[in-house]
């Protein structure tokens, strides 16, 4: 429940390991990817043993520990930010469990374009875990932003069917409707052009396949006809 919110007064989180234990990694889960931030690495005796300044813009990261670590900084330049949850690991980590992602190939084998946080794993479930389990490079892209807990469901269900790349969510506006045109101008909102950032997605990693909704949205759901629209007018 309790999360760190970096303010003008104070941007550094400080986390002093255990002494009886062998921590060599951390995760974090941030409220919305951090542009840039910057990790420091102690010793007991609090001598610098490295830093380093990350700009992935992933929501969820591991970041590995150098030996004799014992005291971690953390600080991040975006006082609108915060640490959604943060997690330390020691040396017996369980490899298959603590999500470490990596960023999406350069170019994918499959690329899944998923109206919400679930229709990648309830209307094309079988995929995603074959395509990885085979060793094809994957690459998830969901639409509408379903809130920042939809979100930590949506990373768990990933990793747990195999995706090793992270997601990338595209933050357009949760609704529901039957109706396209009201779908289409929700999505258009505040100057965006979602046709043209569909285009953009499918240029810059160059899928083989791409699986998107059913034409008339399975259920009927405007967002999944939508979706399905942009991806044939993007091809």
């Amino acid at each position: 429940g309790r999360t760190w919110t970096p303010s003008a007064a104070d941007k550094t989180l400080t986390i002093t390991l255990p002494e009886d234990g062998s921590a060599v990694l951390m995760t974090i889960e941030w409220r919305f990817p951090a542009k840039a931030y910057t990790v420091a690495f102690f010793d007991a005796n609090h001598k610098l043993l490295g830093e380093e300044t990350k700009t992935t813009g992933l929501y969820a990261e591991a970041v590995v520990f150098p030996p004799e670590t014992r005291q971690v900084q953390l600080t991040l330049p975006d006082e609108t930010n915060w640490v959604w949850n943060l997690c330390v690991y020691d040396e017996n980590h369980p490899d298959n469990a603590v999500q470490q992602w990596l960023p999406m190939a350069e170019k994918l084998d499959l690329m899944v374009i998923s109206p919400h946080q679930d229709d990648e794993l309830l209307f094309y479930g079988g995929l995603i875990p074959y395509a990885s389990h085979i060793g094809a490079d994957v690459g998830v892209v969901y639409m509408a932003n379903c809130g920042r807990s939809r979100y930590h469901e949506a990373l768990d269900g990933l990793w747990t069917a195999g995706l090793r790349n992270h997601p990338i969510f595209m933050h357009w506006r949760d609704q529901w409707g039957s109706n396209v045109n009201y779908a289409r101008k929700s999505w258009s909102q505040d100057g965006a052009d979602p046709q043209k950032e569909m285009v953009r997605l499918i240029r810059k990693y160059k899928p083989e396949v791409i699986v998107g909704p059913d034409l008339e949205g399975e259920y009927g759901h405007a967002q999944h006809k939508l979706t399905a629209e942009l991806i044939c007018g993007a091809i």
